[in-house]
């Protein structure tokens, strides 16, 4: 029963994940994803994936700041940017399984570095990237809706970058 309630969220994440990629500036795509992230933390949940929990928790706050610093136009400063990718690595510590439950923090560690870049359209690149890690992660935990959200936000991600691009 918790496969097929997680799936459903998973389900509501991939419909917010189409319209998220669709940003068209970094304050847009931080304020979708903390929507996203909502719906993702429940499936986490109910899948007792507890590393992606964790990843996903700090993920939402770390959104949340780069929001708040990217709407008045100021720079995160870089403590915040190491008290996150810390605390990553703590919430792996506590959680480590086994050799996959790594995918999460490396997720988590190189979209928080790449949120420090100005083109939208280098972030997305990024995205595609830790969405092919993200189905690895998926197929692990049974999270099968949540592979083909990754499949549609490569998808999507590749339509938007060839929109943009066409500009």
């Amino acid at each position: 029963m918790n496969i097929i309630l997680a799936n459903v969220f998973g389900f509501l994440a991939l419909l917010i994940s189409i319209y998220m990629y669709q940003a068209k500036n970094k304050r847009d795509l931080f304020l979708r994803q903390l929507i996203y992230t909502f719906f993702m933390l429940i499936e986490f949940i109910l899948l007792k994936a507890y590393i992606a929990l964790y990843i996903t928790i700090i993920s939402f706050f770390r959104t949340l700041l780069y929001y708040n610093y990217q709407k008045n136009n100021k720079k995160i400063p870089n403590v915040f940017l190491g008290l996150i990718i810390f605390l990553f690595f703590i919430s792996l510590f506590f959680n480590h399984k086994n050799i996959f439950s790594v995918i999460p923090l490396l997720i988590g560690v190189i979209y928080t570095l790449a949120l420090l870049i100005n083109n939208v359209n280098k972030i997305k690149i990024i995205c595609i990237i830790l969405s092919i890690l993200w189905i690895i992660y998926y197929l692990i935990i049974q999270a099968y809706v949540s592979i083909i959200k990754c499949i549609i936000d490569i998808i999507a991600i590749i339509y938007s970058l060839k929109k943009d691009f066409k500009k």
